[in-house]
């Protein structure tokens, strides 16, 4: 007989286990008349590659300091959405802002994008998933050995301005413990209503005492989904086009584990290509109007780099597009070039991934990342553990027509942080540590040669370095944290000076780096009441730096529909944030409820400036505003107070040791106060030589209070598990999303819907080896399924689904 220490069996227990066996070895021995019975001897094997039963590359972090919220484990990942939105999209407080198959990011309590850093194993993705809702989060959980959401003060481990929670994507690319012989998993899938093809493995080995090498990779292939009938553009569809997806990934990682320490690098590479549904070109030819030619004749530095324009340059009286006339002596005007390409008004709406046009819409992804992680144990008196993480990331993704690259998106990137955890001073704990990233960054469009095109981010290079703290107080029913970050940022446009007359180029002044430093500080008490009841606080006053997004985009999105404009003149965002949750845990009940208030100053938001409406509009005009033939949008950042609040809750019961049943339900409400005015008439500005040099507001109009744009819509439901036997388990869930009517300007309610899903799984063994066989049914009822929180939000998800895999472990 063969014992192995677990992470639940310490040096203690063994000790006992030996002790305990003696003695009824003693006690059993035979007398002279009795026979001798020989027995199996005993083997005990301490791994030294854990202490303290934690795998090296955790100490000092997960286990110790950070509140997760939310825990799921791989074996559940396996069974969900290959997107890091749709795998937590079920979770308490957390929706999905699907935009088609092949990109999903969570938006936690109603907060998405730049609010929701996502990690991957604690560190930063080096991606460009945060610019956009059609940009895929590089990160896969399906190879994932568990994902975790943060809240609490521990998120200033990571970042500043997360008041809504950090999503943690821990893989184990790079091995941290020395495996047991050859160990790894085998997984496969299928789906009927994208006929999804997914196969993923993981395999880790050891070489000798000290080498462990790692092994993963992933393929999936999905053609468009189905879904329940619905009428877009005049033309009833059963399908969303161009809602295909395909990515393959994997990595290769290699580490020397030692008794105290280890250290580790992997190498990762990943392809993804997949459609963009409601792409248009419609606009190929337009410019968007947002600056005055009197202000550009008066400041022409603005012709080559308008993202430097000041608040007073905005033509607010009549913005919107411009757009070309046909022929030299044409009055009429057109936004559409010669060329056509397929979109989503395709007549052929059966087509798959296989057979349809290539002249439609997608991104090229590809992504090549080198990382190195390390932890070394007790390495001086006082110090208990050191941790440090570090990466290296080559990003691009192109958005095209067939051949043709429409928009060129590139991320050169390095990240590392090196974190210390003190030994234990009384009652506190703690860990400590610095983190710099730097990246280089473009999103081009590639036809700006052609009438007045911008490019959508101009090249720019971002520095953040950070310091950051998190102290834990331990007393026997109470438990306090206490975290800090500063964080200090650098933002830098690359200009071409040379290339231009001396009356072109811009002031100096304006063209210096932008610099800025955030300082964010939290508490989170907890108070285990008795032995039922547990209660939480936690409070913080956050700071979030706008990036160069917000502040310097200037360009034309097509797979949005819109012309975002930065503001260089954003403040940094400031928000005051409280949270209050109870647990309690009885012999067959349980409940969990939270709630949550976001107080926010100066909250960046995307502000619509060419609206139908005239009326308002002091000079009667609205020449350029959108139109139902031309509905881009106009977009510029901007700053408002905000209010975001909610209550996220589940009761379940355990009837016996088969079945159990909860009730749960989320609501988030998002509102804009304060908002700045907007002028409604100018006035020239004159030198003392009466040279024009730009314009004055001269009236205003005071913006009436609105709401944050694509707050998801409220959940109520029921759910149930069932351990039908040794083998067999089932769940289902029965729920009922809201209709969403408190909508921002210019936003459209969205129906609500009622979903039902139910999944059987079998585990099993064969020849040793550990298998799991599942069926998951998806909107059983093949709802009409709209997700406010997407861009996309007039587009229904899938349709009914049925999902079979088969996941084995060798």
């Amino acid at each position: 007989m063969f014992i192995r220490q677990t992470p639940t069996m310490s040096l203690l227990s063994l000790s006992l286990f030996a002790i305990m066996h003696s003695q009824i070895v003693l006690a059993e021995t035979p007398t002279d008349d009795e026979p001798l019975v020989i027995l199996d001897a005993i083997q005990v094997t301490v791994n030294r590659k854990n202490i303290n039963g934690l795998p090296l590359g955790r100490l000092g972090l997960s286990d110790n300091i950070i509140q997760k919220d939310s825990l799921i484990h791989k074996d559940s990942l396996k069974q969900r959405g290959a997107n890091i939105g749709d795998a937590l999209s079920g979770e308490l407080g957390i929706h999905a802002n699907q935009f088609g198959g092949g990109a999903s990011a969570p938006v936690i309590r109603g907060q998405e994008g730049k609010r929701i850093k996502i990690l991957n194993s604690g560190g930063e993705t080096l991606d460009m998933s945060s610019m956009s809702p059609d940009h895929a989060v590089t990160v896969d959980s399906l190879l994932a050995s568990q994902v975790e959401v943060l809240r609490g003060a521990s998120t200033l481990l990571y970042s500043s301005g997360n008041s809504a929670g950090v999503v943690n994507v821990v893989d184990n690319k790079i091995p941290n413990t020395m495996p047991d012989g050859t160990t790894g998993d085998v997984a496969v899938r299928l789906n009927s209503a994208d006929k999804e093809r997914l196969t993923s493995f993981a395999i880790n080995t050891g070489v000798g005492q000290n080498i462990a090498i790692s092994a993963q990779g992933l393929y999936k292939k999905s053609d468009d989904y189905r879904t329940p009938s619905y009428t877009h553009q005049g033309q009833t569809l059963r399908t969303l086009p161009d809602s295909f997806a395909s990515s393959q990934s994997g990595s290769l990682g290699v580490s020397w584990i030692g008794d105290t320490a280890y250290l580790g690098v992997a190498y990762s590479e990943r392809q993804d290509k997949y459609g963009l549904p409601a792409h248009s070109h419609l606009y190929e030819d337009c410019h968007a109007h947002i600056v005055s030619d009197v202000v550009k004749t008066a400041k022409p530095y603005l012709n080559h780099y308008p993202f430097l324009l000041e608040e007073s340059d905005v033509d607010y009286v009549n913005p919107g597009l411009e757009r070309k006339k046909i022929g030299y002596h044409s009055h009429s005007l057109s936004c559409q070039d010669d060329h056509h390409h397929g979109t989503a008004s395709n007549t052929n709406t059966n087509h798959s991934h296989d057979t349809h046009s290539h002249d439609n819409p997608h991104i090229a992804l590809r992504t090549k990342r080198v990382d190195v992680r390390g932890a070394w144990q007790n390495p001086i008196a006082g110090i208990q553990s050191i941790r440090l993480n570090a990466g290296h990331a080559k990003y691009r993704h192109d958005e095209k027509t067939g051949s043709v690259v429409d928009n060129a998106f590139k991320n050169t990137g390095y990240q590392a942080r090196l974190e210390v955890l003190h030994a234990p001073i009384g009652r506190l704990t703690g860990v400590a540590g610095v983190q710099y990233v730097h990246q280089d960054s473009q999103a081009r469009d590639e036809h700006t040669v052609n009438y007045r095109r911008q490019h959508l981010l101009h090249d720019h290079t971002s520095t953040q370095s950070s310091v950051f703290a998190v102290e834990r107080l331990t007393f026997d029913k109470v438990r306090l944290d206490f975290g800090a970050r500063l964080e200090s940022q650098k933002i830098a446009m690359k200009y071409n000076i040379a290339g231009l007359r001396p009356n072109q180029e811009p002031p100096t002044a304006l063209t210096q780096p932008r610099k800025d430093k955030a300082f964010s500080y939290g508490m989170s008490a907890h108070w285990q009441a008795s032995d039922e009841h547990k209660l939480g606080l936690s409070v913080s006053r956050q700071e979030r730096l706008p990036n160069a997004q917000e502040l310097y985009a200037h360009g034309k999105h097509l797979v949005t529909n819109s012309f975002d404009t930065g503001n260089k003149n954003l403040n940094k965002e400031k928000s005051t944030n409280f949270e209050l949750n109870w647990a309690y845990t009885g012999d067959k009940a349980d409940a969990k409820i939270a709630t949550y208030y976001n107080d926010f100053d100066n909250y960046v938001y995307l502000a619509t400036l060419n609206s139908g409406n005239c009326e308002w509009r002091a000079n009667g005009k609205c020449s350029r505003s959108f139109t139902d033939e031309y509905p881009l949008r106009l977009n510029r950042y901007n700053q408002a107070a905000a209010k975001i609040y909610g209550v996220e809750a589940q009761f379940g019961y355990q009837f016996n040791d088969r079945y159990r049943v909860a009730v749960f339900g989320d609501y988030v409400r998002g509102k804009l106060s304060n908002l700045p005015a907007l002028p409604t008439q100018v006035a020239l500005v004159f030198d003392d030589n009466d040279n024009i040099i730009g314009t004055t507001p001269t009236k205003f109009k005071t913006q009436p209070d609105g709401n944050i744009p694509r707050i998801p819509q409220a959940r109520l439901g029921l759910k149930t598990q069932a351990h039908l036997g040794e083998h067999w388990q089932a769940h289902a869930e029965l729920y009922r999303t809201f209709d969403q009517n408190k909508v921002a300007h210019l936003e459209n309610p969205t129906k609500g819907h009622t979903m039902l899903n139910a999944g059987l799984s079998y585990d099993g063994t064969l020849s040793g080896r550990q298998y799991t066989a599942f069926a998951n049914a998806h909107n059983l009822l093949n709802s009409k399924v709209y997700n406010h929180a997407s861009f996309l939000s007039y587009i229904p998800q899938s349709g009914r689904s049925v999902s079979v895999g088969l996941n084995v472990k060798f």
